[in-house]
C-alpha cells in the first residue's frame, strides 16, 4: 500500500517525459545537436513526424493527461484507463520498430515522410520509437504492478 503513490508517479512522470520530449523533436529536433550549436530553441530544426508516430501520440497524450488528473483528484482506479491505451500502444510501437528496423514499407506510412528514415540513432540502436515503447513498457508495467497488488484497485491515500 505505501506504493502506489508512487506507481501513480511514475506512470506520470513516464507520460511526461514521452509527451513533452515528443513535442521537442517535433518542433526543435534533436536535443543533443541542438545543445552542440546551441539552438535549443531554434523551430526551424523541427521535422514532420510520420503517421505512425502520430498515432502513438495520440495514445500517449491521454496516459499524461489521465495521470494528471488521478494525482490531482486522487483516483486510485486510474489503471482501467491508462491499460487499454498503453496496449496499444505496445502493440503498435512494436509495429514501428519492425518497420523501422527491417526497412519494409508500410501501408500506414506517407511516401513524403516514410517511416523508414530513423530522424534520432543513440548509439546506433536508440531511437523515436524505441523509446515511446520503452515508455509504454514501463507505465504498462506500473499499471500491471498496481492492479495485481492490489486486486482491481488502487487505494490512492
Amino acid at each position: 500500500m505505501k506504493n502506489q503513490p508512487l506507481r501513480l508517479w511514475s506512470i506520470f512522470v513516464v507520460s511526461a517525459l514521452a509527451t513533452f520530449g515528443s513535442l521537442y523533436f517535433w518542433y526543435f529536433w534533436d536535443p543533443i545537436l541542438n545543445l552542440q550549436t546551441w539552438e535549443l530553441f531554434n523551430p526551424e530544426n523541427g521535422f514532420n513526424i510520420c503517421n505512425l508516430c502520430r498515432y502513438a501520440r495520440i495514445l500517449m497524450y491521454p496516459i499524461f493527461l489521465l495521470s494528471l488528473f488521478a494525482l490531482i483528484f486522487k483516483d486510485g482506479k486510474i489503471w482501467k484507463y491508462i491499460l487499454p491505451l498503453t496496449i496499444l500502444g505496445i502493440i503498435l510501437e512494436i509495429y514501428q520498430n519492425y518497420v523501422l528496423y527491417s526497412a519494409v514499407n508500410s501501408f500506414m506510412c506517407a511516401p513524403d515522410n516514410p517511416c523508414t528514415v530513423p530522424y534520432l540513432n543513440y548509439f546506433g540502436f536508440i531511437t523515436i520509437p524505441l523509446l515511446c515503447l520503452i515508455a509504454f513498457i514501463l507505465i504498462g508495467f506500473a499499471c500491471i504492478w498496481g492492479m495485481k497488488e492490489n486486486n482491481e484497485e488502487w487505494k490512492v491515500e
